[in-house]
């Protein structure tokens, strides 16, 4: 049940972020790109949808609509009539939202009403006493902490829970799991521990108690998503912004091939990926082959992750240019973000979710592969 629970957390998130993209391109959305390291939506701004990306985000004025935001570090001080999504490093959400949150952060702070569900994926998670979800919740952290009252179902996977309000039948999967004197449990309460959950004696859980040890395979899946997943995502991230602010002129031209010939980038991708193996081989069983095959391979790892990642990046770009209906003409750490985080969560679902990420790769691999051709191109009309 945890597993299912869990997955079904990052593939709601998934499918809330495709719906927010692909949002009705007749709707009046607004679009705020920082110029600045720091952007403030005044309360006097009167937005129906709203989608920014920044370093430093805050948002006073009130959304009568959906509210989409990449950024670095954000505040929601305004309220948001209808949907929430977040993607940021620090995250505070003070204002009210009609309807859904969906959140990925470093340390996530809610303290306002929530009229539907609450997903979040985050590093430290705290809902304060003045925070209340109207639906259910769904948490993947290192760490929460749940003062506020949740009316739904509550379910969780972390490395340390702390619950301390009115919550609805809850699951709970942890290694330190607390109760404290304020927690009332309104339904059943089942939790996956190789630790007994520390209940204070004021605290009520209304319904039946179970406590289950966690198998091999339980503790394996929550370790992929707690840590290693959640860090792996972090880790590619700032791999990408670092490549993106070293090497600008060089992602602009991988933007400008990107806009064309994307099969004949994805046949490329798919022969590179399959031809130069074989070449290996080869190599390796030639008696001269052996040091053209270290370098051959070499250059193959080196092509192999740079379409891995480019891949991801240009994905992102597609995401944020349907948004904006606008050309790819550079690459920004927003489109890094949005498609790491994308290609990674539909990647949990079975079959699509492994044909995306494979043709995702093919085509970043082409067009790392048609950039260096051009490269070579380049230098061999200078050397004549």
């Amino acid at each position: 049940m945890l597993r299912r629970s869990a997955l079904l957390i990052a593939l709601s998130s998934a499918v809330f972020m495709s719906l927010s993209l692909g949002a009705d391109s007749s709707s009046a959305a607004t679009i705020r790109q920082a110029k600045s390291k720091n952007l403030v939506i005044p309360s006097t701004d009167q937005v129906k949808d709203l989608y920014v990306s920044g370093d430093n985000i805050t948002v006073d004025s009130d959304v009568s609509g959906d509210l989409s935001i990449f950024g670095g570090t954000v505040m929601i001080n305004g309220s948001v009539e209808n949907s929430l999504f977040l993607a940021a490093g620090t995250v505070a959400v003070r204002g009210n939202v009609g309807r859904h949150v969906r959140i990925a952060g470093g340390t996530v702070a809610i303290s306002g009403k929530i009229g539907g569900d609450l997903l979040v994926a985050g590093g430290t998670v705290s809902l304060t006493p003045e925070a209340e979800v109207g639906g259910d919740l769904y948490a993947l952290s290192g760490s929460i902490n749940v003062e506020g009252r949740v009316e739904g179902k509550t379910v969780i996977s972390a490395n340390s829970v702390s619950l301390n309000n009115e919550l609805g039948p809850t699951t709970v999967r942890s290694e330190s799991i607390q109760l404290l004197s304020k927690a009332r449990i309104k339904g059943d309460f089942s939790y996956t521990s190789k630790n007994t959950a520390q209940v204070d004696s004021q605290a009520v859980i209304e319904g039946q108690t179970s406590h289950n040890l966690p198998s091999a395979a339980d503790r394996g899946f929550g370790a992929i998503l707690t840590l290693q997943y959640l860090l792996g995502l972090l880790g590619t991230f700032i791999l990408a912004w670092f490549l993106l602010n070293l090497l600008p002129k060089t992602f602009t031209r991988i933007a400008q091939i990107s806009q064309s010939k994307v099969l004949e980038s994805t046949v490329i991708g798919l022969a590179i990926a399959i031809l130069v193996p074989l070449l290996l081989i080869v190599l390796l069983f030639s008696v001269v082959g052996s040091p053209s095959a270290m370098l051959l391979g070499s250059l193959w790892l080196a092509l192999v992750f740079a379409g891995s990642l480019i891949g991801k990046v240009l994905f992102g770009a597609v995401l944020m240019r349907l948004i904006k209906k606008a050309p790819i003409t550079q690459l920004g750490w927003q489109d890094a973000a949005l498609g790491i985080v994308v290609v990674s969560l539909f990647g949990l679902i079975p079959v699509f979710g492994g044909a995306l990420k494979f043709f995702v790769f093919l085509w970043g691999l082409g067009v790392v592969g048609r950039f260096s051709r051009g490269l070579t191109d380049k230098k061999l009309s200078l050397e004549n």
